[in-house]
């Protein structure tokens, strides 16, 4: 007898409202890319990626990129999060100040799957491929996003 592996698939959630996105580098392959090309694909020890969509928004919002003291004026724009489901599949986009940085979502189950990331940072390009991702409870009702430094 022959038995032949599934491949896993679910349909992406319409909305992210009160979710919190969490991308784990921890099994993902990384590429700097130089003039334009990828260069080596290599294990990183990167921080997750977490975006959390606030609880009364739907697809688009914005965050601002800097935590401010009492009374302090920020001079960066915000940055926009659009989130466009697309079958099993979804793009979550940010833009604003020096970054640009697009995931594409691959659902294995409603709540988890598998990303790929590319952004710009400050003229910086950067690849990344299989790394894990999961939908969890955000814990507030604003929205917000943390970034690796690497």
């Amino acid at each position: 007898m022959l038995l032949c592996g599934s491949v896993l698939a679910a349909p992406a959630p319409e909305k992210l409202n009160g979710k919190l996105l969490k991308v784990d580098f921890s099994s993902a392959l990384v590429s700097d890319v130089v003039q334009g090309k990828a260069g080596e694909w290599k294990p990183t020890s990167a921080a997750p990626i977490l975006v959390q969509f606030p609880a009364d928004e739907g697809q688009r919002f914005t965050i601002q990129c800097n935590e401010l003291s009492s009374g302090e004026e920020d001079t960066c724009p915000p940055l926009v999060v659009s989130y466009a489901p697309q079958g099993e599949m979804a793009v979550l986009m940010v833009t604003g100040h020096s970054l640009f940085l697009v995931l594409t979502l691959n659902f294995d189950t409603p709540d988890s799957g598998t990303a790929s990331l590319s952004m710009t940072v400050n003229e910086r390009d950067r690849l990344a491929r299989d790394a894990d991702f999961r939908l969890l409870p955000a814990t507030s009702s604003g929205g917000r996003m943390e970034l690796p430094c690497d």
